[in-house]
């Protein structure tokens, strides 16, 4: 089966009033991320017969709503082609970076 990486490198560009749309934007690629990390942590023979739910139950409390759904893309993708989600880099324009940190540290 081939493997392949999708590597992201975003930039997130629009000012401040952008901010909120910009922490949406990449609390979905994390929530994506995550996905794909919980998705290769488990064995190649239990991948496709596991839930997400199953697979991620760490105890936290965080919210998982599209998570789940990007597991089961990727797992779907997987039958096929073993697609892993990295992101090299998040950044930010400056005047919308302060906000962003902050609304990242307030829904932690």
């Amino acid at each position: 089966m081939r493997e392949r990486e999708l590597r992201l490198a975003v930039v997130c560009y629009g000012g401040l009033s952008l901010a909120v749309y910009t922490h949406g934007v990449t609390k979905e690629i994390q929530k994506l991320v995550r996905a794909s990390k919980t998705l290769y942590g488990l064995d190649k023979s239990s991948r496709h017969e596991t839930s997400y739910a199953a697979a991620s139950d760490d105890g936290s409390r965080r919210e998982t709503d599209t998570e789940e759904v990007y597991f089961d893309l990727l797992a779907a993708i997987a039958r096929q082609l073993e697609l892993r989600v990295i992101v090299d880099v998040v950044l930010p324009e400056y005047s919308s970076a302060l906000i962003l940190l902050a609304l990242f540290w307030l829904s932690r």
